[in-house]
């Protein structure tokens, strides 16, 4: 907060969020401190790593590439496969609506 960090990842998913933290961790620019209560509940403190000030005076930069979450890549799937469906059913209704308009056509002349 007092370098003017705050707010900088609200445009991440959850899922990104997530998967940034994980590599902040790995990569050791914070640490995780992983307890569990005594009513076995497993609670998780952040703190920085070794690399942290690194990352902050700039001469450590993190690379992340964001993805799409396999719930969007599904749901998207989904779509396209409803849409094709539509697209044959509309080929299918063109085709069947051409071939009545050429036996109208060779009824009445």
């Amino acid at each position: 907060i007092q370098r003017g960090l705050f707010g900088k990842g609200a445009a991440y998913s959850r899922h990104n969020a997530e998967r940034l933290f994980r590599k902040l961790v790995l990569d050791k620019i914070l640490d995780e401190d992983l307890y569990i209560t005594a009513n076995d509940q497993a609670i998780a403190y952040i703190q920085l790593g070794d690399k942290a000030a690194a990352v902050l005076n700039g001469s450590l930069q993190v690379e992340f590439c964001e993805t799409e979450s396999a719930s969007n890549i599904r749901r998207q799937r989904a779509l396209d496969t409803k849409m094709s469906l539509w697209e044959e059913m509309v080929k299918k209704c063109l085709s069947e609506l051409t071939d009545v308009c050429k036996n109208l056509g060779k009824v009445f002349n």
